[in-house]
């Protein structure tokens, strides 16, 4: 039995609330609390000039960005065919036949987030 965050909310299994929830509360960390330093990064950029809040901003935004579209690329697929999660067509089977629900690929939510508040 899946633990309480594990369960499915959508999608034919391809969201969890697991997920759902670290979106939720890492989006604000990302785009609210961390605008000051995005906006400095984008100055310095401009003016040609590297600095650690380029280094911040563009390692934390890529990795909401790519946990962002694996969550979407995911939950898409698991709506447009749940089998596929299933693993039905691949041919993973547990010991007793049944069909191994394949597991999602990592996103980072909490890795910016954590980032993002250890430096502000």
């Amino acid at each position: 039995e899946a633990a309480p965050l594990e369960e499915p909310v959508c999608c034919g299994g391809g969201l969890s609330k697991q997920t759902l929830l670290l979106l939720l509360l890492a989006t604000p960390v990302q785009w609210g609390a961390a605008l000051p330093l995005h906006y400095d990064a984008l100055i310095a950029v401009r003016r040609f000039r590297l600095s650690m809040n380029v280094m911040v901003s563009l390692s934390t935004s890529l990795a909401f960005q790519f946990s962002l579209t694996v969550t979407l690329v995911w939950a898409i697929v698991g709506k447009a065919s749940p089998a596929a999660l299933l693993g039905v067509n691949s041919g993973r089977m547990d010991h007793t036949g049944e069909a191994v629900q394949v597991a999602p690929p990592p996103h980072f939510f909490e890795a910016s987030a954590t980032v993002l508040s250890v430096i502000l």
